[in-house]
């Protein structure tokens, strides 16, 4: 994390929420392959239930499942802010959030993720 701070700070990233630990990562930098990033951030609150009481580390495994036949990366991201919109998925680089996904959303991200690839 404190990487991703130092980085924001250098290079004038608002915030440093769109950080893969898996890949040290950061969605504000030039990325050649699409990627598709779940919040799995766990918060105890339950007035605001986080992405991963809404299912979340359930559909990044099926995210990773359904996309092994495309050249989309599934990657687990900390939390984005949106947890009153969890669970919340982000389609990087230069895509949109997604909130409230469900495994019925699977077929319109991958849709989405290859509309990017193509640009």
């Amino acid at each position: 994390i404190f990487v991703a701070l130092v980085l924001s700070l250098l290079f004038n990233i608002s915030n440093f929420y769109f950080f893969s630990i898996s890949k040290l990562t950061f969605i504000g930098f030039t990325m050649s392959k699409i990627t598709l990033f779940v919040c799995t951030n766990y918060r105890s609150s339950t007035q605001y239930p986080s992405c991963a009481a809404r299912d979340s580390q359930k559909l990044l495994e099926q995210l990773q499942i359904a996309t092994k036949e495309f050249d989309i990366d599934v990657e687990a991201s900390c939390c984005f802010g949106q947890c009153q919109n969890g669970a919340t998925v982000k389609i990087s680089p230069n895509g949109n959030f997604y909130h409230h996904v469900t495994e019925l959303d699977i077929p319109k991200l991958l849709n989405d993720a290859n509309l990017l690839s193509i640009k």
